[in-house]
């Protein structure tokens, strides 16, 4: 996708982002990281969550359950606490 298709979806409104290339494209990375944790790929579906955290144009409404997936997935499977601790830091910076 180029800058010129983001910046255009940017200035959509909330609900009509949802029909947009870049929307449906984050929906399969997100199924993809489901995939990944059932194949117990957890660092790889850190990869790909940590992206999906990245972006701030699509499924924003989704972000609560990134950054929950996240820190499970760092604490839990892959026993790296002090990323989680980092985590939710970086997590209130970005809903203040």
């Amino acid at each position: 996708m180029g800058i010129c298709t983001h910046r255009h979806d940017a200035a959509l409104p909330p609900h009509l982002r949802t029909f947009t290339a870049g929307s449906v494209y984050v929906r399969i990375l997100t199924l993809g990281v489901e995939v990944l944790q059932s194949m117990k790929h957890y660092g790889e579906a850190v990869n790909q969550l940590r992206q999906l955290i990245g972006q701030h144009i699509y499924q924003l409404e989704y972000r609560g359950r990134w950054y929950d997936r996240l820190a499970l997935n760092l604490d839990f499977h892959l026993k790296q606490p002090m990323q989680v601790r980092l985590l939710q830091l970086l997590a209130r910076l970005h809903l203040c």
